[in-house]
């Protein structure tokens, strides 16, 4: 059966901040470990498995031990772990990390943002497998969106401005702001009434209403847990939260302008009502 849905991002357009918020929706199940990197691990190579292997082991480690240490917002769940780590990885391998879940009648899904830059061939092998699962995707201004990477990109000093800009153009950095060409890429194998768009500036806006536009998608009612969207440190300053400055702008528009242009139609999409096919 495989997941009710799949949220393709994209990348630093809020998804960790929905990622909690589905969490705590008692409708709604999603794995334990956010990103689970199924498909572009296939895509980019099997040597990319083993550090996020070793990364989701750390992370579900920490959740048992803070369990142990009496916290209560620590999730354990054996039997997901022992299917996840021990299990041979393959399509139905994905399909039964949803299938307890979907038994107890939740909405199951996953969310790994470099899902949006999956190649033309497996996204058609994702609608092959599992051509019933509903298909999300958060959209931001294109170069904010890039912007944000850039200012977390590992080994990227963000006080090296020439190499900021660099990023900025480069062609990753572009394809995951490049909406109209993710959108036609998934919408080419899901019919556009299982694919929704929705709206990052929505989360600050009111994220209410976000949440109401994802639950009337899923069929799956998502209470506002009260959670804001995250601000942890990450190392970054303020300056870096801020917008780029203006000279870096110049330094890019050639690029992004087209494309915001472009996705002008796509964001008035985002902020429509939902309606759902009886």
């Amino acid at each position: 059966m495989g997941p009710d849905f799949i949220c393709i991002g994209g990348q630093r357009c809020g998804t960790t901040w929905l990622y909690h918020a589905l969490r705590c929706a008692p409708a709604v199940w999603t794995p334990p470990v956010k990103e689970l990197h199924h498909f572009d691990v296939g895509a980019q190579g099997v040597e990319v498995w083993p550090y996020r292997y070793r990364r989701h082991l750390r992370s579900r480690a920490a959740h048992y031990a803070g369990r142990l240490a009496g916290r209560r917002d620590a999730i354990v769940d054996p039997l997901w772990d022992a299917r996840y780590f021990l299990g041979r990885r393959s399509d139905d391998w994905y399909a039964a990390l949803f299938a307890r879940a979907r038994a107890r009648g939740q909405v199951a899904g996953e969310i790994t943002p470099a899902y949006s830059i999956l190649p033309e061939a497996t996204v058609a092998r994702v609608a092959a497998r599992f051509p019933d699962a509903k298909i999300l995707l958060i959209l931001r201004d294109p170069l904010a969106r890039a912007w944000s990477n850039a200012m977390r990109e590992p080994g990227l000093d963000p006080r090296d401005e020439q190499a900021v800009i660099a990023h900025l153009r480069s062609p990753g950095c572009v394809a995951r702001s490049d909406w109209p060409a993710i959108v036609a890429r998934w919408r080419r194998h899901f019919p556009r009434s299982r694919m929704l768009l929705a709206a990052f500036e929505q989360i600050r806006e009111d994220r209410r209403a976000f949440l109401a536009r994802i639950g009337a998608f899923l069929g799956a009612p998502i209470p506002d847990p009260g959670v804001e969207r995250d601000r942890r440190k990450t190392g970054a300053s303020t300056w870096r939260r801020g917008p780029p400055p203006a000279h870096v702008v110049e330094a890019v528009r050639d690029i992004y302008d087209p494309i915001a242009e472009a996705s002008a139609e796509l964001m008035r999409e985002a902020r429509a009502e939902v309606r759902i096919k009886p």
